[in-house]
Order: C-alpha cells, then structure tokens, then sequence
C-alpha cells in the first residue's frame, strides 16, 4: 500500500509542476537559511571546547572604582595575583598567565625575518591546561627555563620549511640586545574558535629574564599588585563551589591591594568560565575581538522564524487550492476510498515534497557554505560544520514540521463530501477559512518583523558608516611597522623611508603613531591636576602622534596648538588632551 501512496504522490508532483515548484522553492530556501544560520550558532557557541577541563577553568576579570564608580573592567589583572591565589587557595588545582609578547623574529639561517603578534609569554602549566597538542616536543619542559619558544605548524614551516624543527633558533631583539630563542616544541595550529589565537609561546621564564635586564630585582611578576597586563586562568579542582570562591575575593583584594575603600576607591576580582568569554565578555583588552551572545541567540530564534514561515506558507497554499483536488477525493469516495487512507496519501505527497526540499537545501547548504563562512568572517567555521546537537534540532524540526504542515491540508483535502463535490457545490468550511486566515496573519507579522530589524540594522549600520569621526580617514592608507622594542634600527629608518614616500606622486602626507586610529590604546596611566590628592586621579589612555598626524587626519583643534618642532619641550613635557579629559 505504501508503494501505491507514493506512485500517487509522485504523479500528483508531476502533474502540478508550478504550484509544486513553487512549494520546493520556499522550503528549501527556508530550510537552507536555517542550516546555514545554525551552522553560524554552532560555531560561535563551541569556542575553548576543546580544552579538556573547559568546565573547570575560569579567567579572573579586574573591575576598578573611583569615588564609587567604575572606571573600567579588564581582562587583564595583576601579575603577582595568580601565584598568590595559587597559594592561599587549597581548591586551586593550577594557574597559568599570558602576556603579549608581540616581537620581530629572524631566521638568520635564510634571512626570513616577520614582524608577529599573535603570541604570548606563558607559564608552563599552559600547556596540559588548554589541551594544547604537541607534534614535537616535551609538553612538560617545553616552557620551562628563558628562551624557550613553541611554536605553530604553520609558524615552524614559514620560517624553517618545515615542521621538523626542534632545537632551532629564531632571533628576536630587545632594546637593542639579541635574544637568541630555542624552539622547544610544534604544537598543532590552534583552533580558530577559541578566545585566544596563538602562533607561538614563549616561556614566562623568558620574560621574566627580561625584566631582570630591563632592571627588576624585586621579582615582581610573583608580588606586584600592579600594571594589570596579565590573562590569569585558575584550573579549579573538582567539585569545587566556584561561587564561594568568588565571595571570598573581595577579602582576598582588600589584603593584598592598594585600596581606599573610605572613598570608595578600590579593585575588584570576578570569574568568567572559560566556555562563556567568546560571548559573554566585552571588556577592555580582551585577547581577540569577541562575539554577542545575545546577537547569537536572536540568529537563532531568527532561524526558527523562517522555516516556519516556509511551513506557513506550504499550508496555505495546499489548503487555498484545495478546491482542484476535491474532484479528486469525491471520485475516490464514491468507488470505496476511506477517509484515513486518502489522509495516509496526501501525508504521503507532503512527506515526499519535504523530502525533496530538504534534499535540495543540504545540497544548497554545502555548496554556500565556503562562501557564507567567508561573508561571515568565519573563514575556517566550514571544518567544524554543525554539531550533533544542532544537527539533531533541524531533523527533529523537519520531523515536526513535516508531519503538522502536511496534517491540516490532509484532513481538509480528505473530508470533502462526495455528493456536494461531484455536484460542484463545493466551499471551504468557516473554520478553514479563518485558520488560513490567521495563518497568513501570523507570516505577515513575522515577516514584518524580521524586515523591520533588518531596517534597523541597515540605518544604524549607514549611521556607523557615516557619522562625523572627528577624523578623515578616506584615502588613508595604514603601513603595521616592527614595535620599537623590537627593531633598534626602526627609530633611524622612520625619516629616510618618510622622506622617500613622500616623493612619489600620489603620496601626499605621512604621519606615524603609536596606534592605530580605532585600535583598542593599552597604553595607560593615572593623570590628576597638580596638587590634588592621590585618590583623585584619573585613567588616561595614552596615544603617540608625530607633528604631521593632526594634519594628515585633518583633527580640528578646540584650543591650544599642535605639537611643534620649534618648541622643545614637546617632546617629553606637552600632551593634546580631549575635550573628556579636560572636563575630568
């Protein structure tokens, strides 16, 4: 019998060619939509799921106050607080800490020389803590001692040609003096959906060794509560109250930290899971641009809209043109046909039409797909596809979707009463009529919504676009030199490489900055008036421009004048503020 329902089914498909095509279309769109905007949620809620213990690490977030009121959140914190915790705290299992370690690395071997900034100074728990994978070297020792580097597969290829290179050196220079690095290990290319991006690791040994050289004797990387640099992980033991934990830090700043809590001048510590800081952290320095976690809840709600409204649609187009298969039902009544073996084959030609739609939309998935992960920054989302979890919601979707759009139009088509039909007098019960009706209510207001958000979206992305910066920025074009730490030779090569710029045609102007111009500024310090009290100061974000930079960006001042060469002093006792700052 089921043969013969689909027999049916597939010449009743082929005899309303349009009206079915038409039908496909809109499922298969609105199934493809969906696919694809799940494949987006899936991928930005699986970042640091590859870390073993994800539900156990957490990162500690400093939170600072002034008279009351908050100044700033940062990811980064103080360097002497992880090992402080590490010993005050018996159910911390470990600690890790991370700090930029942006510098120029040279293979003198082939005179392969870059300038790299996705790396980091790193404890050595780091790596059984992160999962990270070596290919070569030994995971316990690989950052233990100074000058001590891992590196990525794609790191160890670009500079050595290959991924075989334990034991080699690459050079880097600090204030002027030579670093010669050992590679201790090549760790697997660090996933993309993780919080961090990491091309390579350099020992906290390392730095530390350069702070010693740089003039520390007080090792303050283990008892500075101060110049908050530093990503700090806490690897808590199992079955640990986190919450207690976190009630307990207040005490623990209060003891080791400079507070005024008279004037409500103080520093906080709070933890964020490791799993939730992609989504759910947006505070100052955090390690990579992160996403929303609201944003990504409403794709998904949004994806639901869709297929619904394909669904909405398919049903108001079976049961609206219900009056050409009535013939139909009433011949097939009148020779024996039951009424639940004509609801069992119109079930059938939905199943079918669905079928084929869904067919067509996971072809359509896959074939979009590269180009929709690149339209969508996601450049390397396409490997991880969707999870089972999301696969196992579109199929139970499409399972319940199918079934209740097909079990109206079936139920409608399979009541017709012969006589009244076959007499051509037939009509569509009050019912069907104000079910389609509000049917159709429903996917105008849905659509209504989704085209009036897109609306929204689309004027507050023209004001982006648009709105008066204070700056010119068209025609600009922007030139990432080595840090200056980095390359002592960058101070001397700055003028004669302006020099020569300038004297091409279409070179106008040139001006240097320490940042730029809508990077986050780490560059921080305290700034009050003089003579007043310490507690009065304020967080300045500090920003380093040449004469020409005001010129060049065409930045309008409200009073005062530009740094000039012919006032000495400005370089080392003048700044520009703005107009926030002048009114603090």
């Amino acid at each position: 019998m089921i043969h013969y329902y689909f027999k049916i089914a597939l010449r009743n498909l082929s005899k309303r060619k349009s009206y079915n095509l038409l039908n496909i279309f809109g499922l298969c769109i609105g199934m493809t939509c969906c696919l694809l905007i799940f494949h987006y949620v899936s991928f930005e809620r699986s970042y640091d799921e590859q870390i073993p213990k994800n539900t156990q690490i957490f990162r500690l977030r400093l939170d600072a106050y002034l008279k009351g009121e908050l100044l700033w959140k940062s990811a980064t914190v103080f360097p002497a607080i992880a090992p402080t915790i590490k010993h005050d705290y018996p159910e911390v299992e470990e600690v890790c800490r991370l700090i930029d370690a942006e510098m120029v690395l040279t293979n003198l071997d082939n005179n392969v020389k870059f300038s790299e900034k996705k790396g980091y100074f790193a404890d050595s728990t780091f790596i059984k803590m992160f999962g990270l994978e070596l290919i070569q070297g030994n995971s316990a020792q690989a950052l233990v001692g100074p000058k001590k580097l891992i590196v990525s597969e794609t790191m160890s290829q670009k500079y050595f040609g290959t991924t075989q290179s334990i034991g080699k050196q690459l050079i880097s220079k600090s204030r002027g003096a030579d670093i010669y690095y050992e590679i201790a290990g090549v760790f697997k290319n660090y996933p993309s959906n993780s919080h961090l991006t990491i091309d390579y690791l350099a020992s906290f040994d390392t730095y530390k060794m350069l702070l010693t050289q740089w003039g520390d004797t007080t090792n303050i990387t283990e008892t500075l509560f101060d110049n908050y640099d530093f990503y700090t992980y806490i690897l808590f033991k199992p079955n640990t109250d986190v919450n207690k934990f976190e009630s307990s830090l207040p005490s623990f700043c209060n003891k080791y930290m400079l507070q005024d809590l008279p004037s409500k001048t103080y520093n906080e510590l709070h933890l964020i899971p490791v799993k939730d800081i992609h989504l759910y952290s947006n505070v100052n320095q955090e390690a990579e641009v992160n996403g929303n976690g609201q944003m990504v809840s409403f794709l998904l709600i949004i994806a639901f809209f869709i297929i619904c409204i394909a669904w909405i649609n398919y049903i108001n187009l079976s049961t609206a043109r219900s009056v050409e298969r009535a013939k139909e039902v009433g011949i097939k009544k009148v020779i024996g046909a039951i009424k639940s073996e004509l609801i069992k084959q119109f079930l059938v030609e939905n199943v079918v039409l669905n079928l084929i739609s869904l067919l067509l939309s996971l072809m359509l998935f896959f074939i979009f797909l590269k180009y929709f992960d690149n339209y969508t920054g996601k450049v390397e989302a396409n490997s991880a596809l969707l999870s089972f979890n999301y696969w196992l919601i579109f199929f139970t979707l499409f399972i319940v979707g199918t079934l209740l759009s097909g079990i109206y139009p079936a139920l409608v088509l399979s009541s017709f009463q012969p006589i009244k039909v076959l007499k051509g007098v037939y009509k569509n019960s009050t019912g069907g009529i104000a079910l389609r009706r509000t049917l159709v209510v429903m996917q105008f207001i849905i659509s209504m919504i989704l085209i009036s958000g897109t609306v929204v979206v689309y004027q507050q992305v023209s004001f982006m676009r648009n709105k008066n910066l204070g700056a010119t920025i068209d025609q600009t074009l922007i030139i990432n030199g080595a840090i200056t730490d980095a390359d002592s030779i960058y101070k001397t090569s700055y003028e004669p490489f302006k020099t020569s710029l300038l004297q091409l045609a279409n070179v106008n102007k040139i001006a240097a900055s320490s940042v730029v111009l809508g990077q986050e500024i780490y560059w921080t310090n305290g700034a009050k008036k003089f003579g007043d009290k310490p507690n009065s100061e304020i967080t300045t974000y500090i920003f380093a421009i040449d004469y020409n930079f005001l010129e060049l960006y065409n930045i309008k001042l409200v009073a005062g004048r530009n740094f000039s060469p012919d006032f000495p002093n400005d370089r080392k006792k003048c700044v520009l503020i703005n107009e926030k700052a002048a009114h603090q």
